[in-house]
């Protein structure tokens, strides 16, 4: 049993994180090795993410304080929370992954992003989403073809000129 002042603190620090998150994924790793938790920790920290084990009871306060409904019916069993500050996809992606790696081990069992509440697979369709850095590169990918196109084509017929003089 913890304390009211243990359970307030828990509660602060809930709702800090929720405010300052851009999403949150919620899973059971309950089922995790030792090891799988260690390479799962280092793989939240690589991402600048928060990741915590919370009582359910707090979740649906906290939860009910944001004004987030439909949450309930996914916190079944012990509940892990990974906070994403910049972007959902990232939090998705890094649990998905280990997911996929240990699978029956751990499992995606809800996600909020932009206040919206998605089930498992919404939560794995967020993490195949590309990353902000992602669609930047994808951008300046299309931005730039083009431009390596004419320049390989002013190339091509400046070297037919060479060999045609």
């Amino acid at each position: 049993m913890i304390t009211k002042q243990k359970k307030s603190e828990l509660l602060e620090e809930l709702r800090e994180q929720w405010k300052n998150s851009a999403g949150l994924i919620f899973s059971d790793t309950q089922l995790l090795p030792s090891t799988a938790v260690a390479e799962l920790r280092r793989e939240v920290r690589k991402a600048d993410l928060f990741h915590k084990v919370y009582k359910n009871t707090l979740i649906e306060k906290v939860a009910k304080e944001m004004g987030v409904t439909g949450l309930e019916k996914y916190l079944v069993g012990p509940t892990a929370i990974t906070f994403a500050k910049e972007e959902a996809p990232v939090a998705a992606k890094v649990i998905a992954d280990l997911a996929k790696k240990f699978p029956k081990k751990l499992a995606l069992k809800a996600a909020i992003s932009e206040g919206q509440v998605y089930d498992s697979a919404g939560a794995n369709v967020l993490a195949n989403i590309p990353s902000r850095q992602q669609l930047l590169g994808m951008i300046a990918y299309v931005l730039i073809a083009p431009v390596g196109s004419f320049a390989r084509a002013v190339n091509a017929v400046k070297e037919q000129k060479e060999k045609a003089a």
